[in-house]
């Protein structure tokens, strides 16, 4: 067994022993279920759509119990575009994007200014890289 699996089952073991200490059925119930969603949660990198499906629940009804249990979605997931010169990343706000441009900040705030809109539905990432880059292309020519 690696270090990362001791680990892994070392932590499983305590959240077991923590569970037993409980004397409300209800409460234990309601941490043994918010604790096997969690590890699924993890097992499908967050994605609601697929633990959905392995648990066999309604999408919907998962979300209510993350919202119910208080199940921070960890969205280490990140989107980024490059063109060879600079990566667009795209970060998780709520069901909108924000972006930044890697190790440019000051071109990041230049690029927000310039938009209509900062937060960015997933469905438009592509064509919002596409027209980042295009600024900065008309940025950095003027320049």
């Amino acid at each position: 067994m690696t270090d990362a699996e001791q680990l892994k089952e070392d932590r499983m073991i305590f959240e077991l022993k923590c569970l037993l200490d409980i004397k409300d059925f209800k409460i234990f119930q309601d941490e043994a279920e918010k604790i096997w969603i969690l590890d699924k949660l993890k097992k499908h990198n967050f994605n609601v759509t697929k633990t959905a499906i392995e648990i066999r629940i309604q999408r919907s009804h998962l979300y209510n119990k993350i919202i119910k249990y208080k199940i921070p979605i960890d969205r280490k997931l990140k989107y980024s575009y490059s063109n060879g010169k600079y990566m667009v990343i795209f970060n998780p706000n709520g069901d909108r994007f924000n972006f930044i441009i890697k190790n440019e900040p000051e071109l990041t705030e230049t690029i927000k200014s310039g938009l209509q809109f900062v937060y960015i539905r997933k469905s438009n990432l592509a064509y919002m890289a596409k027209k980042i880059f295009t600024r900065i292309e008309n940025l950095t020519n003027v320049n």
